[in-house]
């Protein structure tokens, strides 16, 4: 029984963990897409308004991701 337990313990750290790391590539992603974002809106292909609705997307999603790590 003790064996088995630990097997499903096992299980749950090598998901959580993998759950981890999807969240870190999607934050990598968010941090990406921000720069992007960034240097169009430097560059003149953004006005202000649009400009902060994507930052403000951003943000939100990564939050959110931010919030997912934090409870993993």
């Amino acid at each position: 029984l003790t064996y088995i337990r630990e097997g499903h313990a096992d299980l749950q750290a090598k998901e959580a963990e993998r759950k981890l790391d999807f969240v870190g590539k999607q934050v990598a992603k968010l941090n990406t897409e921000r720069t992007r974002w960034d240097a169009a809106y430097g560059r003149g292909l953004l006005d202000l308004d649009a400009y902060e609705d994507k930052v403000k997307d951003v943000q939100s999603r990564l939050s959110s991701l931010q919030a997912e790590q934090a409870r993993l």
